[in-house]
Parts: C-alpha cells; structure tokens; sequence
C-alpha cells in the first residue's frame, strides 16, 4: 500500500466484504446450508431411495389389507457384531414397527433362537394365516431360518424379509414371497412396510439369479 502498487480502495472494499461475511454468518441472520438438512424435501427423498432399494426376490406379492389382525410379524433386534460378540443395538424392532403400521401382532425373538423358542414361535404362529419375518443375517444365526422352514411346512403363508444379507433368502424354499431390504434402519423398515400394504412398489433388483 506504502508503494502504491495496491491502491487503498481496494484494501477497503476487501476489508469491507470481509466484516460484511462475519457479520452475516456470525449473526445467523442467514440460514446455513446445513440447517436445511432433513428438511420436509430431503425426508421425501430420502424415503423415494429407500423404497425404491427394496427387492422384490421370489414368490408373488399378496399385499396386506389395512387394519390386518390376522397377520404376525416375527424378527429380532438389530446388532452389531464385533470380535467378542454380537452387541444389541437396540432402539428398534421390526416387528413392533410392522404391527404399529400395519396391524396384526409382534414376536420378538432372539437373533438366533433355540429349540425352545422356536416351538414357541410355532405355537403362537397357530393363530394366524400369515407370518412376516424379518431375518437379520440368518445365514449366521440359522435358528432364524430354521423357524422360517418350519413355518412353510407347517402350511403357513410366510412373507420373508431380509433385513441383512439377502442370501438368507437363497437358503429358503417354500416362502409366498421373499424381499430384501439390506439394512435394518428406521428408513428401510418404512418402506418394507409400504411395500407390504401395496402403497409402493418394490423395485430393486438383485439380479435373475435370485428368481425362482
């Protein structure tokens, strides 16, 4: 500036945007860009992606009437597995979501059920037409499927949803209708539960190799 190579004006009006930009974020007279997040348009989006990541795999898809109470939703919680165990995650439960949107009943079990369990599952499956369950990696946890099986040859109409890996659903047969879902969070739970009152359709795809 001493040189006058850089003429005072200058510095000012850069001196100038420069208290102008403090101001107006400091001030939050503006709304950042973060605050926009989750936002009525970015929850719609985000549920469009959800629902349209659900995969439709085998069997023919029966949607479930409104007010349903002929229906259980059997699943266990959510867990995260590490190299000493497989840790709870808590917080969420497939089959309670399903029954609160769709109606019918909710069994939680465990996320690999014993023998006695799964006579209990059975037992109680006695009073209903149709049976959702929603298996979390039952490759590794095969008290799962083993419950599916004995449901499908106990006659009943099972609907299997894969909340985890979707070779769960590579491992049954019988099923009126297998879906995979991929993860177990809140936003894919709600869409399962669109696609199984026919609200939306599934229309993920795995590949031909899935279909039977």
């Amino acid at each position: 500036m001493q040189s006058g190579e850089l003429p005072m004006e200058t510095v000012d009006r850069a001196v100038d945007k420069v208290l102008y930009y403090k101001e107006k974020y400091a001030s939050g007279s503006e709304a950042s860009p973060l605050s926009v997040v989750g936002c009525e348009a970015h929850r719609k989006e985000a549920a469009a992606i959800g629902d349209a990541s659900i995969c439709f795999v085998s069997g023919g898809l029966d949607p479930l009437r409104p007010g349903e109470t002929r229906t259980l939703f059997v699943g266990s919680l959510p867990y995260r597995p590490d190299q000493a165990s497989s840790q709870v995650a808590g917080g969420l439960s497939f089959p309670d979501v399903m029954a609160d949107r769709l109606g019918g009943a909710s069994l939680l079990v465990g996320i690999d059920p014993d023998e006695a369990e799964i006579v209990r599952v059975l037992l109680e499956a006695e009073r209903y037409d149709r049976i959702v369950y929603g298996l979390y990696n039952g490759m590794d946890n095969r008290g799962q499927l083993e419950i599916v099986r004995r449901l499908v040859a106990a006659g009943k109409r099972v609907t299997a949803v894969a909340l985890g890996k979707p070779y769960d659903l590579e491992a049954l047969e019988g099923v009126d209708c297998g879906l995979a879902a991929f993860e177990y969070t809140p936003l894919s739970l709600e869409s399962v539960a669109r696609v199984l009152s026919g609200e939306v359709r599934p229309a993920g795809s795995i590949g031909n190799v899935w279909h039977r």
